[in-house]
């Protein structure tokens, strides 16, 4: 069959693709990096290499793609856990399980003679538990951070310290882990000739303090959670943030009581103060974060 040259579409050949969309939906959360030795975002050529990336920074969303930071601040939106499948031999990735499988078996490296201590599979595949936190970053965009590995149990101190918040706003409390604003930053780690980075997250106030988030802030994170913990999409979520009109009426929720107004402190003046009207309070007895994906 002798191949045509095509040089230019017709209007029948624009309708025909007009509308059309991914038919899967993409896997991609705004991943937050923080830079290791082996990290793509160093290697030139590589589809995620990142100029001016180093090891201990992170690469975080920005407007126009992810920017290299040596730290940065968020508000803690949700989290979630997860179980991921790999082949031995630092092979590929296979799937991702709500909870652990249950033919998991713990093994230690020297005793057993696996490549890592950790849990097994009786396929050989290994095990890796992933605590994923979903973040507000104070450049006003969305974020997630998985803590795996030597970093999962800052993962689950961190769930629990956000879990455990309470803000006490113009006499009242409010407990959720939207009311804090944390900072994340890298700890270089040594084990004979082994070097690698773990993050480090770091209380820095709580809504009404100085270093705490706005109360514009924190209605976008509350919002955010209260979509998260519905059901919807992260990215999903963040795209219903960006669109103010749209954001106005879902977030106008019901007309004010005779409370006083409450008023807030300054806030960090890093942080973007434009947003959405105030949203519904918080569910009442919402912990802050989420029991049924972390279960400890």
């Amino acid at each position: 069959m002798t191949r045509v040259s095509v040089e230019y579409l017709t209007d029948e050949d624009r309708a025909l693709v007009e509308g059309d969309s991914p038919d899967l939906p993409s896997r991609e959360r705004k991943k937050i990096a923080l830079i290791q030795s082996n990290s793509p975002e160093l290697v030139i050529g590589d589809r995620r290499y990142i100029q001016g990336a180093s090891i201990g920074s992170f690469a975080i969303p920005g407007v126009d793609g992810r920017v290299v930071v040596a730290s940065f601040e968020a508000i803690a939106v949700g989290f979630s856990r997860r179980f991921d499948e790999y082949m031995p031999n630092r092979g590929n990735f296979v799937d991702t399980y709500p909870v652990k499988p249950a033919d998991c078996i713990w093994l230690d490296k020297k005793k057993d003679g696996v490549e890592k201590t950790g849990n097994w599979r009786k396929n050989g595949n290994r095990i890796v538990e992933v605590i994923t936190a979903y973040l507000l970053l104070n450049n006003g965009l969305g974020g997630t951070f998985d803590f795996y590995g030597d970093a999962l149990k800052i993962g689950r101190d961190f769930s629990s310290r956000a879990g455990g918040l309470k803000a006490t706003v113009g006499g009242e409390d409010v407990h959720a882990c939207t009311v804090g604003a944390w900072s994340f930053g890298a700890h270089f780690e040594k084990d004979g000739d082994y070097r690698w980075v773990t993050p480090v997250v770091n209380l820095l106030g709580k809504l009404g303090e100085e270093k705490g988030p706005t109360i514009v802030q924190w209605r976008r994170a509350q919002y955010l959670r209260r979509q998260f913990k519905d059901g919807t999409p992260f990215l999903t979520a963040l795209e219903d943030l960006a669109a103010p009109t749209a954001l106005d009426t879902i977030m106008a929720g019901p007309p004010k009581s005779n409370h006083a107004d409450i008023v807030i402190g300054s806030g960090s003046a890093r942080w973007d103060r434009a947003g959405p009207p105030e949203p519904p309070p918080p569910a009442e007895g919402d912990p802050g974060w989420d029991e049924e994906s972390i279960p400890f």
